[in-house]
């Protein structure tokens, strides 16, 4: 019952505040803030059991990027000190986070999170970009976005090569 309760707050919470965050329509130069690009935040699905398989895809952001700095995140590594009383990262976590001053955050989810939708709604990177689309694409500000019957290495070989093309725009 107070695990329901729980969730069932969560829920609400998660879908007030991102649902309170506006669509970002102002013009952006992307290949201007892609050829700056100093740090990355990789947010790796939940249900990563290993985070070698990722390992091609971190190669290729530091062959796109090669003086950036790439940091990974998985919401499972989350402690229980950095979280509050649903299981949301805290005010003091995303104060830690934002002052991290991240250039780009990919969220690699196959599905949507909540959770991590609200990361990057919260991180202020300026450019934020997600594997899968979902009920809360307006987090997000740029779109690579391939057939639904591709694999995942296609989609991921899809955002890096469209990162290789901002880049050198």
């Amino acid at each position: 019952m107070v695990k329901q309760f729980k969730n069932l707050m969560l829920n609400k919470y998660l879908n007030f505040r991102l649902n309170y965050f506006k669509s970002n329509e102002d013009l952006c130069d992307y290949p201007a803030k892609i050829g700056t690009i100093k740090k990355v935040l990789l947010i790796l699905p939940a249900e990563c059991k290993d985070k070698t398989e990722y390992r091609d895809f971190i190669n290729g952001l530091n062959q796109v990027f090669q003086k950036a700095k790439i940091s990974t995140f998985q919401i499972k590594d989350l402690r229980l000190h950095e979280q509050n009383w649903l299981g949301v990262p805290n005010e003091r976590y995303l104060d830690e986070l934002r002052s991290q001053n991240f250039d780009l955050i990919i969220d690699l989810n196959i599905r949507p999170d909540k959770i991590c939708a609200y990361i990057c709604a919260l991180s202020e990177a300026p450019v934020r970009i997600n594997l899968v689309s979902g009920k809360y694409d307006h987090v997000y500000n740029l779109y690579f976005r391939s057939e639904q019957e591709k694999s995942i290495d296609e989609r991921y070989q899809l955002i890096l090569s469209n990162l290789a093309k901002l880049k050198l725009a």
